[in-house]
């Protein structure tokens, strides 16, 4: 059993935890039904209900026939409205006096404490609620009760979580007088939270993977080079001091060098900031970005993008640039592939990008790429995609991603 921190709530919680149409409706039935507490009924003022001998309030009419033959009309049909009402609801409510004597529940909250709602009526709650429940529920209620302040916790058991919230019903002097008692199952929220948790922690490993990606292509690749024309210039700049001939050519291979080196640390920034995917098409941006691939790797890319591809959110356009980037990143670093053939296609409402290699593949299970193409999942995941590696060794590797993309609009002619 897992119960949740005690949490007062602000005046107005009454219409932040139970919706304003629950609140209303118990708010009247409890005056309807116990008039004789409050004086006049909250629907007519004329109207004055008298207590049992018992000092319990009295019955409720159970139909709006019975109400009209037994003369309390007014008061008791509109119980019995708020009574039909509040069954209708999902969430399980309880209305109760001071002292925890159930007045009302609803057929969600009979269903929950798995009685009928005749044998929980004048029943106290405390012997409803569960033994290991009933401590810190009884510390809530009396909170509430002594302070009149709303009172809301969260409960779980296993996957299963409610929210609980108590609040008052207050007497004609403003004192409390009744207790509104919600039971509201939130199970699909923890554990969309706890989702977004578990999202939100493969992103941070994911990022953390990029950069230690980028840290290893800038050591192994533009910090070689650096290193190489260190050493160039130095020698030139020996052979320049002793007057050594052929100076002139060591000064233009040292040219050619740097001119490389700009042009890979042009490579790594933009890697890791793509083209501006919000004003450019995604069409040219995939083919300057396999073009510069082709140019630098010897490796053939062939792109086939469809003509009428319609207008793509940048999100979705940044999903399918990165599923791309990836493949062609982690083709280059293990698969030992000649070819690429990358596709981009709009058919009934999807986009779909594949990216196949004549690669040397790989067992399937054994995600090649670690946590990149991890993150290649969950970002088409979160955008409402799919995304699926098919491979086997020897037989290279396809990538491939889908995402819901709205047609485009069609213009009609006058």
């Amino acid at each position: 059993m897992r119960l949740g921190i005690m949490c007062p709530v602000a005046p107005l919680a009454p219409q932040v935890h139970l919706q304003p149409a629950y609140w209303v409706l118990l708010r009247r039935l409890g005056h309807l039904s116990c008039g004789a507490w409050y004086g006049a009924s909250a629907l007519d003022e004329t109207h004055e209900h008298e207590p049992s001998p018992e000092g319990r309030p009295p019955p409720v009419p159970s139909t709006p026939s019975a109400a009209v033959s037994e003369g309390t009309e007014e008061p008791a049909l509109a119980s019995w409205v708020a009574r039909a009402l509040l069954n209708m609801q999902s969430d399980a409510l309880v209305l109760a006096d001071r002292e925890g004597h159930v007045l009302f529940v609803n057929e969600a909250a009979a269903r929950l404490l798995g009685k009928p709602a005749t044998e929980l009526l004048s029943a106290s709650i405390w012997g409803l609620w569960p033994q290991g429940r009933r401590s810190h529920r009884k510390l809530v209620f009396d909170h509430m009760i002594r302070t009149g302040t709303p009172v809301s916790f969260i409960e779980g058991e296993g996957d299963c979580w409610r929210e609980i919230s108590i609040l008052p019903i207050r007497g004609a002097e403003g004192q409390v007088e009744l207790a509104a008692i919600q039971s509201r199952d939130v199970s699909r929220h923890i554990a969309a939270e706890e989702k977004l948790k578990r999202v939100v922690l493969q992103l941070v490993s994911v990022q953390e993977d990029e950069r230690r990606r980028i840290a290893q292509d800038l050591h192994d690749d533009v910090g070689q080079r650096m290193a190489a024309l260190l050493l160039s210039l130095k020698a030139t700049e020996q052979a320049i001091a002793t007057g050594r001939q052929g100076v002139e050519a060591d000064l233009r291979r040292c040219v050619r060098d740097a001119e490389a080196l700009a042009r890979q640390m042009r490579k790594v920034l933009y890697d890791l900031r793509p083209p501006a995917l919000r004003t450019t098409p995604l069409r040219e941006s995939l083919e300057a970005l396999c073009s510069s691939f082709a140019q630098d790797t010897g490796l053939h890319v062939d792109l086939s993008c469809q003509e009428a591809l319609p207008l793509i959110a940048e999100a979705q356009a940044v999903a399918i640039y990165r599923l791309v980037q990836e493949a062609l990143h982690n083709t280059l670093k293990h698969a030992r592939a000649t070819r690429l053939w990358i596709s981009l296609d709009f058919a009934e409402g999807e986009v779909a990008v594949s990216v196949e290699d004549d690669g040397q593949g790989f067992e399937p299970g054994r995600t090649r790429g670690g946590m990149g193409l991890q993150g290649i999942r969950d970002r088409f995941l979160l955008l409402g995609g799919t995304f699926e590696v098919e491979t086997a060794p020897g037989q290279g590797t396809r990538l491939y991603g889908s995402l819901p993309v709205a047609p485009p609009a069609t213009e009609v002619s006058p």
